[in-house]
C-alpha cells in the first residue's frame, strides 16, 4: 500500500504547505476587551489632535482626511473658520447641517467673488429661505446656487434685490421680465439693467430709475437704441454725477451734435467733449468748459498757435460767460475767439 500522509486541510494550517495545525500553536497573551478599547480611543485622540494642527496649518488638508474625520464637527468648523469654501471637503452629513452651513456663509468682503460656499450645501438647505438670504446678502452670486423654486419666487427675489441689486442677474428669466422687480434692482444697482429683459431695457421708466443710483448715468449703455436717441433720456443721463465714464459716449450720434445736450454733459464732466461732434470740439466755449472740469483728460492739442494765444482765447471765453477762474498753461485747439459765439452757447 501507498503511504498517505495525513495533512490537515488548508484552512487549518498555519500557512500553506505547513503540516502544523492552528490549534497546536501555543496561546499568546490575552488582552482584556476594556483595555483594548481604551488603547484605541487614546490613539484616535492623538490622531485627532494631529489633524487639528494640520488644519490650522492649511485648512484644505481636510480633503485628504479620513471619512470619520470629515464628519467631525469641531474639526470641520476649524477648517471653515479659516476658509469657508472647505465646506466642500466636509462629510455629507455636515453639509446638510444648518448651523455648519450658516457658519460658512459668514464670510465677508466677497462681493466680487464669482463663488459662494452655498454651492456645497445640501439641496434641502439650498431651498431654505433664511440660508439663501444670508448667502445673497454677502454675495449676490450665491443666488445662482439656490433652488429654482426660490429663484422664481417673486416676493423672495423682490426682497433680495432691494438689498443687493446684483442678485437680479441670477433670478429666473420670468422675474427678469418683471417690471416691479427690475425697478427695485436698478434702484439699488444700475448695472442690473443689463440683465433685464429687452422690453424693460426699452422702458423709459425703468431706465430713468437706473439713473438715480450713484453714477447711474452710465446705465445709458444698456438702454435700447430708441432710448439712446431720446433727447430727454440722454439729457437726464449726462446730468448724472460721479459716473466712471461719460454717458454722452453711449448717446445716439444725432444727440452728440445737439448743443444743449453736449453743453449739459461738459458742465458735469469735461471728458464728455471727447465724444461730441467735431463742431463742438472746436468750439472755444465748449473746450474751455471741458478744460476747467478735467484738463488732463481732454485730447486736444494746439495747431500752429502759441500758448499765449490759447491762454488769451480761454480768458476771453470765460470772461464772456461772466466767470472768473485762474488759468494755467492750457493746450487747446480753438478756431475762433469771438465773444459773440461764446455768449450764444448759453
Amino acid at each position: 500500500k501507498e503511504v498517505v500522509e495525513d495533512f490537515p486541510n488548508e484552512d487549518k494550517r498555519v500557512h500553506p504547505g505547513s503540516p502544523q495545525r492552528m490549534e497546536d500553536l501555543p496561546d499568546g497573551p490575552q488582552i482584556e476587551p476594556g483595555l483594548l478599547d481604551e488603547t484605541i480611543h487614546i490613539m484616535e485622540e492623538v490622531d485627532r489632535k494631529q489633524w487639528f494642527d494640520r488644519i490650522r496649518n492649511n485648512p484644505w488638508n481636510l480633503r485628504v482626511a479620513k471619512i470619520h474625520l470629515r464628519e467631525d464637527r469641531d474639526l470641520v468648523l476649524e477648517a471653515i473658520r479659516r476658509d469657508p469654501f472647505t465646506l466642500a471637503c466636509a462629510g455629507e452629513g455636515l453639509r446638510a447641517d444648518r448651523s455648519i452651513v450658516m457658519e460658512a456663509l459668514r464670510l465677508k468682503n466677497v462681493e466680487k467673488l464669482q463663488a459662494s460656499p452655498l454651492i456645497y450645501a445640501s439641496d434641502e438647505l439650498k431651498n431654505d429661505r433664511e440660508v439663501v438670504a444670508r448667502a445673497v446678502i454677502q454675495n449676490c452670486f450665491a443666488l445662482s446656487c439656490a433652488s429654482f423654486s426660490l429663484r422664481d419666487d417673486t416676493n423672495f427675489i423682490l426682497a433680495l434685490v432691494k438689498f443687493n441689486g446684483g442678485a437680479f442677474e441670477h433670478a429666473s428669466s420670468r422675474l427678469r421680465s418683471n417690471k416691479m422687480v427690475a425697478m427695485a434692482a436698478v434702484r439699488d444697482r444700475w448695472q442690473a439693467l443689463q440683465h433685464a429683459h429687452e422690453t424693460l431695457r426699452g422702458d423709459r421708466e425703468v431706465v430713468m430709475e437706473a439713473f438715480k443710483d450713484f453714477g447711474g448715468g452710465v446705465a445709458l449703455q444698456y438702454a435700447s437704441p430708441a432710448l439712446r436717441a431720446d433727447r430727454e433720456v440722454v439729457l437726464k443721463a449726462v446730468q448724472c454725477k460721479d459716473c466712471y465714464q461719460a454717458p454722452l459716449r453711449y448717446a445716439a450720434r444725432s444727440l452728440k451734435s445737439d448743443r444743449e445736450v453736449v453743453l449739459a454733459a461738459v458742465k458735469i464732466d469735461g471728458v464728455s467733449l471727447n465724444y461730441a461732434s467735431a463742431e463742438f470740439q472746436n468750439d472755444p466755449c465748449m473746450v474751455v468748459r471741458a478744460w476747467r472740469k478735467c484738463s488732463r483728460s481732454i485730447h486736444f492739442r494746439p495747431q500752429g498757435r502759441s500758448e499765449a494765444d490759447l491762454t488769451a482765447a480761454a480768458s476771453s471765453a470765460i470772461a464772456c460767460e461772466g466767470d472768473e477762474a485762474p488759468l494755467l498753461n492750457v493746450s487747446l485747439t480753438l478756431t475762433t475767439t469771438s465773444p459773440t459765439r461764446c455768449a450764444s452757447s448759453e
